[in-house]
This record gives structure tokens, sequence and C-alpha cells, in this order.
């Protein structure tokens, strides 16, 4: 049946049909796959960001603590 539907199609289509319908697919494939890395890397990045500022912002915090109790410990 497949097979059938597969003959079917290549006889209604010109023998350049094939590589028409090729080039205007490649321009779109390859506008959805980098849409799909962009959006890959811009996720992998907020990630890494997110990460980062958590660390840092936990060291101030800690830090600002420890000045806070020494300031305490002197008065």
């Amino acid at each position: 049946m497949l097979d059938t539907m597969i003959e079917r199609r290549s006889r209604q289509q010109g023998p350049d049909a094939g590589s028409e319908l090729w080039r205007q697919c490649v321009p779109r494939h390859n506008a959805l796959r980098s849409e799909q890395l962009r959006a890959s890397w811009q996720k992998g990045y907020h990630l890494a960001s997110v990460e980062r500022l958590r660390a840092v912002l936990a060291f101030l915090v800690e830090h600002h603590e420890r000045e806070r109790a020494s300031a305490e410990a002197v008065e």
C-alpha cells in the first residue's frame, strides 16, 4: 500500500518537483534548526547565570552576616 502511494505521488509530480520541494524545505528547516539552537543556547546561558548569581549572592549574605556578628561583638 505504501509503495502504491509513493508511485502515485511520484507520477503526479514532474521529474524536478522533488528537487524544487527540497529547495523550498531547506531554508525552512535551517531557520527552524537555527531557532532551536538559539533557544537551547539561551536556556543554558540563563541557567548558568542563575547558578553563578545564586552562588555570589549566597557568599555576600554570609559575608555580611559575619560582619554584622563581629560588629555586634565589638559593641
